[in-house]
């Protein structure tokens, strides 16, 4: 080929080839050229850039597919209902699949299960042998991989490296080089401790995240689905995209599962769980948030849930906010607003929306409210019974042909 005026040029893979930044300086130094070059080792292409690159390069880091990305691979579309708490089905079908398979695109886009796990397990494997095993000239493999199993096993769980070295029975030091060149490859996040003290800060266990949970799930025999842990760990990896730098954990009355410090103060603390309908879990998170808001008052407190409830929560503290995951995630983890002094206008909650429709076109079926709210069944009976309870409902006729009205109908 023989180009001409600038040339652009592009190397994958390319930390394999002994030598390449310097002939890669040189060239840019000579010629007129544009160099991309990618890799999947992190702290490899930091250090071997920054050494004869420096000034001369920008760095990107591409993560596997979000959960906003993933919707738009397959061409679903965000509800235009802000307010809506519980996902479309499409969405929720979406989400489900996020958390089992994962984001990686070629995984998206195959059609059979089969392809998707086969997929998974040969990129766990080619990242453990070419990214950590080769690259680090680790003799002891079985150890490696036993670990990097262990670790995914214990998403968005703490970690002793004290603990960890017992359980393999290696050196400690041996555990803390193959905890980060599990995390140089992208496989795993470590999340520390918040503390203005370094010496706790270091002393503290530190929790760990599957960067991915599609991985995840390929190569770790679980006996049960941790939707929990994964919510909590999708969650976190939103906010990683966002704030590389910037994520802890805090414990205070309970833990609190994500804070986000940036500049001079904490921005974000966030709560994760899977539902909210048992009182005990939702007391125990909120009891966890208040803690934290009373350290750091000017934080911003969100509560996301999987399975948020159909309807407004009652009780809950007015300085946190209650997020459906999927909105959280789908929003990228960085458009939830921010709380400012005084009052807020509120997005309608589904008793407003069920109003407003009544309001304009007269009568709905509990099919309609569920087709307007994305809820099912089992939710828009309880919120039809609600409204009928509070008197601003009258139901007529019976079984399938059950509609209902306004008591008193009002047009604005």
């Amino acid at each position: 080929m023989f180009p001409q005026g600038r040339a652009w040029i592009f190397l994958d893979e390319i930390q394999h080839v002994p030598g390449w930044e310097r002939w890669v300086r040189a060239r840019n130094e000579s010629e007129d050229v544009k160099f991309f070059v990618t890799g999947s080792s992190a702290a490899l292409m930091s250090a071997e850039l920054a050494t004869l690159l420096t000034g001369r390069h920008v760095t990107f880091r591409v993560m596997p597919l979000d959960f906003r990305e993933l919707l738009q691979f397959r061409g679903v579309e965000l509800p235009r209902r802000a307010h809506l708490r519980t996902a479309p089905p499409e969405i929720q079908h979406a989400l489900y699949e996020y958390l089992r398979w994962g984001g990686f695109p070629e995984v998206v886009l195959a059609k059979d299960e089969e392809r998707k796990e086969v997929l998974l397990k040969q990129y766990f494997d080619d990242i453990l042998f070419r990214d950590v095993s080769w690259r680090h000239q680790i003799r002891n493999f079985t150890t490696l991989r036993r670990l990097a199993v262990h670790l995914l096993s214990r998403t968005a769980r703490l970690v002793s490296l004290q603990r960890l070295a017992q359980i393999f029975g290696v050196s400690l030091e041996l555990i803390r080089s193959y905890c980060q060149y599990l995390e140089e490859a992208f496989l795993v996040h470590f999340v520390p401790f918040y503390s203005l003290k370094t010496g706790e800060e270091v002393r503290r266990p530190r929790k760990v995240h599957a960067l991915d949970p599609g991985l995840r799930n390929a190569v770790c025999l679980t006996g049960s689905p941790d939707r929990g842990y994964l919510a909590e760990s999708v969650v976190h990896n939103a906010l990683l995209a966002q704030a590389p730098d910037s994520l802890f954990y805090w414990e205070g009355t309970g833990e609190v599962d994500l804070l986000v410090h940036q500049g001079t103060s904490v921005r974000t603390l966030v709560q994760v769980c899977e539902s909210l309908d048992d009182r005990a879990v939702r007391d125990r998170e909120l009891r966890a948030l208040a803690a934290a808001k009373a350290s750091f008052p000017t934080a911003q407190a969100l509560l996301v849930a999987s399975e948020p409830p159909a309807h407004e929560l009652r009780g809950t503290a007015a300085d946190v906010d209650v997020v459906p995951l999927w909105r959280f995630l789908a929003a990228g983890g960085a458009s939830i607003p921010e709380r400012k002094d005084g009052p807020e206008p509120d997005l309608p909650d589904p008793e407003s929306a069920v109003l407003e429709h009544l309001n304009e076109h007269g009568r709905m079926t509990r099919k309609e409210v569920c087709a307007l709210l994305g809820l099912t069944a089992a939710q828009a009976s309880s919120l039809l019974r609600r409204l009928l309870a509070e008197g601003e409902l009258v139901r007529h006729g019976s079984g399938r042909g059950t509609w209902y009205g306004l008591r008193g109908r009002r047009r604005s």
